[in-house]
């Protein structure tokens, strides 16, 4: 009686440890997976990758300097006038640059827009008189970036095929922008003839879960000039994951 209670004991402890190995493997296929990036070529919702890159210069413009995200170093303000299917987070490849750890929630049904470094140049922001000129100066400002990497949740990753260049663009510039900080008259102004270049990537829709993004760089042009910004990314269900 004892060995059959005895075999009866170690069966089940078998049968609980296999269960709960079930179990653990179940919850590891639910755990967070490293995102995946859009290719340089991809069509995102619709529209490509430099007109994004377009648009996220009119966002970085369009919110008001004492709120702007450029400037931000802990994320309080990454929602600043986010809507849509993409969600920016923001750059500090603007003078001073630094360091930054920004914290912010994301949902999982947007994908995500990561600017790595780039700039735009134009007439009235740089006294450019060609679109030659201009192309030209925004694309000396990627030519000299050095040291410049992106982790995404810890894992060196390669950007170097998404660098892209755009314009020429026209765009309003309204009053309080970030530009007042650095000697533009107040009352906002329009940029004509405007042309980008610099690298970003774009993350698909994320899972659930907290993620670790990391970008950092330095520009020749601009001597102990460096960016090095941290986001961390809580990234929540959305009504579409249920």
């Amino acid at each position: 009686m004892r060995r059959k209670m005895f075999l009866f004991l170690v069966l089940l402890t078998l049968a609980v440890t296999g269960l709960s190995q079930k179990k653990a493997s179940a919850s590891e296929n639910r755990a967070p997976v490293q995102p995946a990036m859009y290719p340089p070529s991809a069509q995102v919702h619709g529209r490509g990758q430099v007109d994004w890159l377009i648009s996220f210069w009119e966002w970085t413009l369009r919110v008001r300097a004492d709120r702007n995200p450029v400037f931000d170093t802990t994320g309080q303000f990454c929602r600043e006038d986010q809507s849509g299917k993409l969600f920016y987070l923001s750059s500090m490849f603007i003078i001073p640059g630094g360091t930054a750890v920004r914290n912010c929630t994301v949902p999982s049904d947007v994908s995500v827009y990561i600017p790595i470094l780039g700039t735009f140049c134009s007439p009235v922001t740089d006294g450019t008189t060609t679109t030659t000129e201009s192309r030209a100066c925004a694309r000396a400002y990627g030519d000299n970036v050095v040291n410049t990497q992106l982790w995404i949740n810890n894992q060196p990753t390669d950007f170097t095929r998404h660098r892209f260049t755009g314009g020429p663009f026209s765009l309003n510039v309204p009053d309080g922008n970030i530009f007042e900080l650095f000697g533009f008259p107040p009352g906002g102004f329009e940029i004509e003839n405007g042309i980008l270049d610099g690298y970003s990537v774009i993350l698909k829709p994320m899972r659930p879960g907290q993620h670790r993004i990391r970008v950092y760089g330095e520009n020749n042009q601009f001597p102990g000039f460096f960016w090095d910004i941290t986001y961390n990314l809580n990234v929540t269900p959305s009504a579409n994951d249920h």
